[in-house]
């Protein structure tokens, strides 16, 4: 039996949530994805938040926008791992 690359099956945010007023550049937490496969880099990309963060590496981060009027905002990302098999 040939084991094959499996995509990444899922994505989480570690974050205890961000300040109203933190300045641009505060990191909000750090993402995971979960793969079958050990031992494999992941690569994230932001889809949509509204302009109100950005993705360095692992880590998502305050872009400057304004947030305070927002409790609650949903953040859309897309993973993908060593070879490019995307979640």
């Amino acid at each position: 039996m040939i084991d094959v690359n499996d995509p990444p099956t899922s994505i989480s945010l570690l974050s205890k949530g961000i300040y109203e007023n933190a300045t641009a550049g505060t990191v909000v937490g750090v993402l995971q994805a979960q793969d079958e496969d050990a031992n494999q880099s992941h690569y994230f990309q932001l889809i949509s938040s509204q302009g109100m963060f950005r993705i360095t590496g692992y880590s998502l981060i305050k872009a400057g926008l304004y947030v305070e009027a927002a409790l609650k905002v949903q953040v859309f990302t897309t993973t993908s791992n060593n070879p490019g098999q995307t979640s």
